[in-house]
């Protein structure tokens, strides 16, 4: 893994906690087994960021939630799982669970609601071109595009560039 990605990374957080932004979210994409996670924890090593797997927090804690009143309370959880930790920037990690179409939630608006009280670096597994990001293929049915998200974006690829952020919109 290239230490441009993460010099990529730490600059994009400066540049936000410098700017104080509505929104605060960093993205970095890449597909599977791109190196998104280890990029990531390379950026937050020796540093004050908190790490944290929210698959595995929010999936633990919908376990316990009946199938029909997860899309009800799931935003919620996971606004409950990142206040419980701490720091001044906080890397999200493993997201995949909240494109299941049966949990209703939009991701992106999800970690742009976490990102409006600190700076969230989180990893989006899958591509950008130009502005717009994409989730899966078209007519999967956890397919997502999202042209010009308000986010910093840091791609992973064979020469890994910091995407300028679109201009902040308003609240969500």
């Amino acid at each position: 893994m290239s230490g441009d990605v993460v010099h990529a990374i730490r600059d994009r957080v400066r540049e936000l906690a410098a700017e104080r932004p509505y929104h605060q979210l960093v993205l970095v994409v890449g597909d599977l087994k791109s190196g998104k996670t280890t990029a990531v924890r390379a950026a937050a090593a020796d540093t004050t960021w908190a790490y944290l797997s929210l698959g595995a927090a929010l999936a633990e804690r919908l376990l316990h939630v009946p199938t029909r009143q997860r899309p009800t309370v799931v935003q919620q959880l996971a606004e409950d799982i990142a206040r419980a930790v701490s720091g001044d920037v906080l890397a999200i990690d493993n997201i995949e669970l909240l494109f299941h179409p049966d949990l209703a939630v939009d991701p992106l608006r999800l970690l742009l609601a976490l990102s409006r009280h600190r700076v969230v670096v989180a990893t989006w597994p899958g591509t950008v071109d130009g502005t717009t990001l994409t989730y899966a293929e078209p007519g999967h049915p956890e397919y997502r595009r999202e042209p010009r998200p308000a986010c910093a974006i840091v791609t992973l690829s064979p020469t890994p560039a910091a995407v300028p952020a679109s201009p902040t919109r308003g609240e969500p």
